[in-house]
């Protein structure tokens, strides 16, 4: 956990900073001898809010919120170099996915939500292509009450390991890790009819970001 320091000098994470992959620029300054940070979303200038600060000599921690969309990051920056620093980006959304290849009404298919209907309802192919993990299927099987799960990035065929697989009578939880990012995801899946499950995604991302430029003053509001 960070201890906060009410009053630094100076500290390595000053400046402009940026991920080739985000449109989020974040400009870490200091306003009376305290660190202040701001976002903003480069694309159409939409400005973060930010919550819950705190830093140590080393690294910076803060909550941000994506007004129009409502999302929420806990977000952890430490330097690592004059130019660079290592983030992990934490937070959690909410998705309907939908079968591969729908049932349809004349296959036989539980039709009432007891335990049993929703294993049944679980297995098989989803995705979800408009959503956070558009790129991933997961393949989910169940034989002798034991469940099997294949997780693939379809753009590149990549596997995701899958652990921690839990089964509580009501929905099916498991954790991915990407092999290639280092992104993990924490996954439950609920069904809520033969074709649509409810998502809940819960990510932990690193990241390095690289320094733009030097910023010892605070952004003009």
């Amino acid at each position: 956990m960070l201890r906060r320091v009410s009053k630094v000098k100076k500290h390595p994470l000053l400046g402009i900073w940026e991920h080739v992959y985000s449109p989020t620029k974040w400009i870490v300054s200091m306003s009376n001898s305290k660190l202040m940070v701001d976002g903003v979303d480069s694309s159409n200038w939409e400005k973060y809010k930010i919550s819950h600060l705190s830093w140590t000599n080393t690294a910076v921690r803060f909550t941000s919120l994506y007004p129009s969309t409502g999302r929420v990051v806990s977000n952890t920056y430490t330097a690592l170099s004059n130019r660079k620093m290592k983030a992990m980006l934490c937070y959690e959304v909410t998705e309907i996915w939908s079968r591969s290849t729908p049932r349809t009404a004349s296959e036989n298919h539980p039709s009432t939500l007891d335990a049993r209907s929703r294993q049944a309802w679980l297995v098989g192919n989803w995705h979800n292509p408009e959503g956070d993990d558009s790129r991933v299927v997961c393949r989910i099987s169940l034989t002798n009450n034991r469940w099997g799960i294949c997780a693939e990035d379809i753009g590149d065929g990549e596997r995701l390991r899958v652990t921690a697989v839990r089964w509580n009578g009501r929905s099916l939880s498991f954790r991915t890790m990407m092999p290639s990012t280092g992104q993990v995801c924490y996954r439950i899946l609920k069904s809520i009819s033969p074709n649509k499950l409810k998502v809940v995604l819960q990510f932990k991302e690193p990241e390095i970001w690289e320094r733009l430029e030097n910023c010892e003053k605070a952004p003009a509001k």
